[in-house]
């Protein structure tokens, strides 16, 4: 996971990320992972009903589950990205500008692209 936050926390400038917040947790009852079906309304129980779905990927092969919820937070989106695998969970929470989530919204291809090739070095 941490991996996946040093990836996340490397596409994006110092203006256009505002705030990062990262949590793991292990060894959880795979019996209390809600369905897919079900994570929208746990999620609103937990995080607040302005949290809205942006994206939901479920892997068949496996039964992975990611989801990314947005709000509007002042100027800005916050984000949660949560990760449901087997007996972990990954959240990240991060606030980004309007600006920011318009160009990965509309070329999101053209985005990653000029990201990848233009690593930051920290």
């Amino acid at each position: 996971m941490l991996g996946f936050a040093s990836l996340v926390a490397s596409r994006f400038h110092a203006d256009d990320a505002k705030n990062m917040r990262i949590a793991v947790f292990e060894d959880l009852d795979r019996a209390l992972n809600p369905p897919a079906g079900d994570f929208d309304a746990f999620m609103q129980q937990i995080a607040g009903s302005e949290f809205r779905p942006l994206v939901r990927v479920v892997s068949r092969r496996d039964g992975e589950q990611t989801f990314i919820y947005v709000r509007p937070a002042g100027d800005d989106y916050e984000m949660l990205i949560v990760s449901l695998e087997g007996d972990e969970a990954s959240v990240v929470e991060i606030r980004i500008s309007p600006d920011t989530m318009s160009r990965w919204v509309e070329k999101p291809d053209e985005m990653a692209a000029k990201s990848a090739a233009n690593p930051r070095e920290d």
